[in-house]
């Protein structure tokens, strides 16, 4: 019995080294909104969150946030691709943005965007 006791106690201590460690992060911490659609790291293991007021990214202690007033083609971001060579693209309700080289370009239908 004391040994079957010794085993399960060191499989609990063990297993809580691997414990995992969330951190919450809202508008109070730098996010543009607490409403989050979606979320993207690039190779830098920056974050990008996607909001319904924009992009934020965080690097791990500095926000940095971008809106239409920066070039994006609207603020609620539904989805993210950070892509292999490191071009950040936003997928709209109105069309689709990429930042390429720090400049923003974004399509709608009128470039040929099906919908």
């Amino acid at each position: 019995m004391k040994l079957k006791l010794t085993i399960a106690f060191s499989a609990f201590l063990a297993l809580g080294t691997f414990a995992q460690t969330f951190t919450n992060y809202t508008s109070a911490d730098g996010l543009l909104s607490d409403n989050v659609n979606c979320l993207d790291s690039d190779a830098s293991n920056n974050l990008w969150f996607g909001t319904q007021n924009g992009l934020s990214m965080f690097d791990g202690s500095t926000w940095t946030s971008y809106t239409t007033t920066d070039g994006i083609i609207d603020n609620t971001i539904q989805a993210i691709h950070v892509a292999a060579n490191g071009d950040i693209w936003l997928g709209t309700d109105f069309g689709a943005s990429v930042l390429a080289s720090g400049i923003w370009t974004s399509y709608t239908s009128a470039d040929g965007l099906g919908n």
